[in-house]
């Protein structure tokens, strides 16, 4: 999942985003680096969901010649290491 500027910042949207990352298994999320002042103080909701259950594991290229932070589920096992990255790669949750 990535964060993209500033969209679906109602309250109503904001709730519809953390029923489906509850009921979804989304073990990436990225936010692009010039969004991430926006998504904390626009989605506070959402980014305290985020806080609480990701890591921040570093940041990646975006496509447009833009960098991202990258956050990974904490909760999730891993079944491996993705060596280019030093990630995890994620089992399928039971």
């Amino acid at each position: 999942m990535v964060f993209e500027g500033t969209y679906y910042t109602s309250p109503e949207e904001q709730a519809l985003m953390l029923r489906r990352l509850r009921g979804e298994q989304v073990p990436v999320i990225a936010v692009p680096e010039e969004n991430a002042a926006e998504f904390r103080r626009q989605l506070g909701e959402l980014a305290a969901y985020v806080d609480s259950n990701y890591e921040r594991a570093g940041t990646i290229d975006l496509p447009g010649n833009r960098r991202g932070d990258v956050f990974l589920d904490r909760r999730r096992g891993s079944a491996g290491v993705y060596e280019p990255l030093g990630w995890p790669c994620f089992a399928a949750a039971e």
